[in-house]
């Protein structure tokens, strides 16, 4: 899954919902409406979105996750997470990766993964 096909089904997995109109999804996503709109028709023929009008504004579209697009999401998170541990976290010493937890959840806040928050409280030696 590339970048950003990636970026955009993770935006819409945070939005309520799990849909967002598209102005705001190619605003939190940085892309400009049109190539926002190429990407979406890519991933709306992968059966990952799908794009619904909004009935509040006829000129104007939503994303939606479909429940295939939160699938695929999920299988490439943990694929994510396990390159991100075997390239970099793996390779920390112990009290390095304690560190760098508790400086990720100083950032992060309660937007912190458990494993940051569990790291954290770790003890440096």
């Amino acid at each position: 899954m590339s970048v950003r096909w990636y970026d955009v089904l993770a935006t819409l997995d945070e939005a309520s919902g799990r849909r967002l109109k598209m102005s705001e999804l190619a605003r939190r996503v940085v892309l400009s409406p049109s190539r926002l709109t190429r990407l979406v028709e890519r991933l709306e023929r992968e059966g990952l979105v799908e794009r619904l009008p909004d009935a509040a504004d006829r000129r104007s579209f939503h994303a939606s996750m479909t429940r295939a697009g939160l699938a695929r999401l999920r299988m490439a998170r943990r694929t994510r997470h396990e390159v991100v541990r075997d390239r970099f976290l793996d390779r920390l010493p112990p009290a390095e990766l304690r560190r760098l937890a508790r400086t990720w959840s100083r950032l992060l806040g309660d937007d912190a993964p458990a494993w940051v928050v569990e790291a954290a409280r770790r003890p440096v030696s």
